[in-house]
């Protein structure tokens, strides 16, 4: 069999003809630097604005502008007056979108189109049935040069570690253009949750092993249910194995300049720090009870509050720049600002409710989500792998609506705001899987080692203030249905008690003993039953949950 060479621009050819997608290289590698310089902007900043205002002497129509891509999909075709034609896709490193060829541009610039073509065009974009198309105006080629041919992404990021090793290795070889692979957001998030995974299950052992010669063991509360005694000195403070593996992921595979991602790394930490000293002070002190309740609930507090007030700011804003002069703003303003509809309320399986709820009322809110679930999700935490399936399958399912949140296209499809940057937060939601997935090897039933305050606080943290971010509040209390249901039989049972002790002068109990898990173990489920069965709940919740990306 002779040796063949091809050109590049042939072999890319066969491979899209053959495999349907690149795999040595890309159209645009040599012409990205020159778009860059010459286009407008890019074809995700032009899809981002879905509503450009315009001047008054424009007509309402949305202005010139110039995007660069390589074009792919293309059809001519003839109008009912027998005109030429032509309709292509046009696609950068980030985006794509649908480009129409008129009659009159086409006898001028259709005979420059082909497909793999690396174009300037320049048109105006065109918003029918909530979608976004261009129409052409004019078409220039772009040539590919040798010493342009290391591929620049058209926005500037700040890639993690591997990600930037990845491009340098990249740099070095064409045969390495396959590693491009790592800046795709979905396979950065599969990497994230197998490398949790993996640091949790190759560190578990020796997390354990610590744990055990520390001697932080659990100590039973005296009026634990009898079956739980046999636990007692059973490792606790596990959640230390599980905030290890997402933060080293997290950071690994993230985009460092997300402020989102940093948010919600600073919240589960902060609260993991709480639940330590809670922990610590169970062990060190003998004290089944742990950090007092006001102590707690104050330090919750302030890291609920430094959150909410962040993300209120981050929500509105498009860029971290955007965020400072929003805040600046904010402050100059005597503390008055009109938030977009996007930091409103959203309420599930409508289209277009949302209630405005000011900066106040937006603090407000997220306080009480993200110190609401995590105080939930520590209530939860009380039987051998209870809490942390639904964590995974709720953050899980959370991942989902970032992803939708900040992609523009699938969230105008979807009737989602848009939020720039909330994609990033799947990665975390990966990594919170695969870390949680690792830690229930070795907390399935009967446990090697809980969780412990140090992790149910903090993955609590988290799921609200992804919650919070992606504008799914509500959504947060349906899939965690189980979280919820266990704090309000708490707080039902304390009320109910005082009620009854106030009035007839003894306390009377609504349950045989809270949280629920142990009024169903008191009923007589089996510890294995209660959790398989909460576990089964949380999987029909967080698809119902799933149901209102589409049902609206």
């Amino acid at each position: 069999i002779p040796d063949l060479e091809f050109d590049s621009r042939s072999k890319l050819k066969l491979e899209k003809e053959m495999l349907g997608l690149y795999v040595s290289s890309q159209p645009l590698m040599g012409a990205v630097g020159m778009l860059k310089r010459r286009a407008d902007t890019t074809i995700a900043g032009l899809s981002e604005r879905s509503t450009i205002s315009t001047g008054p002497n424009d007509g309402g129509r949305d202005p010139f502008v110039s995007l660069g891509g390589v074009v792919t999909g293309l059809q001519r075709k003839y109008t009912r007056n027998g005109d030429l034609m032509a309709v292509f896709n046009l696609e950068d490193l980030e985006a794509s979108i649908e480009v129409m060829v008129f009659p009159r541009t086409m006898q001028e610039h259709g005979h420059k189109l082909e497909d793999d073509a690396i174009i300037l065009v320049s048109g105006r974009a065109q918003h029918r049935d909530e979608e976004v198309n261009f129409v052409a105006n004019s078409i220039e080629v772009i040539e590919a040069y040798e010493e342009d041919s290391v591929p620049v992404k058209l926005r500037r990021r700040g890639w993690p570690m591997l990600v930037s090793v990845a491009a340098w290795l990249q740099s070095l070889s064409p045969e390495l253009g396959f590693l491009r692979v790592f800046q795709y957001l979905t396979f950065r998030a599969v990497m994230a949750a197998t490398t949790a995974l993996l640091i949790g299950v190759i560190a578990g052992p020796w997390v354990i092993r610590k744990l055990a010669e520390l001697k932080i063991g659990q100590p039973v509360r005296g009026y634990a249910m009898e079956t739980h005694l046999s636990k007692s000195g059973t490792p606790t403070m596990g959640g230390v194995l599980i905030l290890m593996a997402i933060a080293v992921s997290t950071l690994l595979w993230f985009d460092w300049t997300n402020r989102f991602v940093w948010i919600v790394l600073l919240v589960t930490l902060g609260f993991g720090a709480i639940g330590w000293v809670d922990d610590w002070r169970k062990v060190v002190n003998k004290d089944p009870e742990g950090m007092r309740s006001r102590e707690k609930y104050f330090w919750q507090s302030v890291i609920g509050l430094v959150a909410a007030l962040l993300l209120v700011f981050s929500i509105s804003g498009d860029t971290n720049a955007h965020v400072m002069q929003l805040i600046y703003e904010w402050v100059r303003s005597g503390f008055t600002i009109d938030l977009p509809p996007a930091a409103g309320l959203l309420v599930p399986f409508f289209k277009e409710v949302s209630y405005p709820l000011g900066v106040l009322g937006f603090v407000v809110l997220s306080y009480l989500v993200i110190v609401g679930s995590s105080n939930a999700v520590n209530l939860t935490d009380g039987l051998d792998g209870l809490a942390i399936m639904p964590v995974v399958m709720v953050g899980s399912s959370l991942g989902v609506f970032a992803y939708v949140t900040g992609s523009t296209v699938y969230s105008r499809y979807l009737l989602f705001p848009h939020i720039p940057g909330a994609g990033e937060l799947l990665i975390f939601c990966s990594a919170m899987a695969g870390a949680g997935l690792a830690f229930l090897w070795f907390n399935a039933h009967p446990a090697q080692v809980f969780m412990g305050d140090v992790g149910a606080l903090a993955l609590g943290g988290a799921l609200g203030t992804i919650a919070v971010i992606v504008r799914q509040e509500i959504v947060l209390a349906v899939m965690g249905g189980v979280f919820v249901a266990e704090a309000l039989s708490v707080m039902a049972q304390v009320l109910y008690f005082k009620y009854t002790k106030r009035r007839y002068g003894e306390g009377r109990r609504l349950l045989k003993m809270a949280p629920l898990h142990h009024h169903f173990e008191k009923s007589g489920w089996a510890e294995t039953q209660v959790v398989v069965r909460f576990w089964i709940v949380t999987m029909l919740l967080c698809l119902i949950g799933l149901t209102t990306l589409k049902l609206r």
